[in-house]
């Protein structure tokens, strides 16, 4: 993967379309200079993503978000290009409906900075629910290249945080971008996503984050 400076590395055209992702891509500029001394791989990474989460908790205090849940699983463990999971977020637990499964693969860029890509799968309903024996078949072949997100995210402070780092497509409600937030710990996911129209417009969702808890 080519990339520039570290600052070109960092910064997406969409960041200044809402204060909070200018100031996580602001925040990720400072890190070099606090030292880490920790090495962090790709497993380390795929450690803190991987399990079954909920945010119960954050929704019975709250009316803004719905009870979710999160499960991701590592496949494809004799693949030598980068760490791989299978991503299902659903509104129920065994995912009878759910909300969106991607492919997931980790590339690690050195110096504690990682790349996520989310692959489209075809035929997700095939592995609805992530059970072992439904993702025993899935395949390399099964995911699309057509409409990958990319996510960069950088270990500080026990954590990884980051955000979405090219223009990831929406059709969803007026929205033609997506913008992802980041932030991983043990135990804990929290994520944020809001969709904008082409002018920079935000269309839906919220810079708060929804936080999942490993069960």
């Amino acid at each position: 993967m080519q990339r520039g400076s570290d600052e070109k590395w960092l910064f997406a055209k969409f960041v200044g379309m809402n204060p909070r992702f200018l100031l996580v891509a602001l925040s990720l500029l400072v890190f070099p200079l606090t030292g880490i001394s920790q090495s962090i791989t790709s497993d380390s990474l795929a450690h803190y993503l991987t399990g079954s989460f909920t945010n119960a908790e954050q929704a019975k205090n709250t009316d803004e978000v719905p009870e979710l849940q999160l499960l991701a699983k590592r496949i494809w463990i004799e693949k030598q290009n980068g760490v791989w999971l299978y991503w299902e977020r659903s509104e129920s637990e065994d995912g009878s409906f759910e909300l969106d499964q991607k492919v997931v693969q980790i590339i690690d860029e050195g110096k504690n900075r990682f790349s996520l890509y989310f692959f489209d799968i075809a035929n997700a309903e095939d592995y609805r629910g992530g059970k072992t024996k439904k993702l025993d078949k899935l395949m390399p072949e099964h995911i699309s290249s057509s409409n990958t997100c990319e996510v960069r995210l950088v270990y500080v402070n026990k954590a990884f945080v980051g955000n979405t780092q090219s223009e990831c497509d929406s059709d969803f409600n007026g929205a033609s971008i997506l913008a992802i937030e980041m932030k991983a710990k043990p135990g804990i996911l929290e994520l944020s996503e809001m969709g904008f129209n082409a002018e920079g417009t935000p269309k839906w969702g919220s810079s708060k984050p929804i936080v999942f808890k490993n069960k």
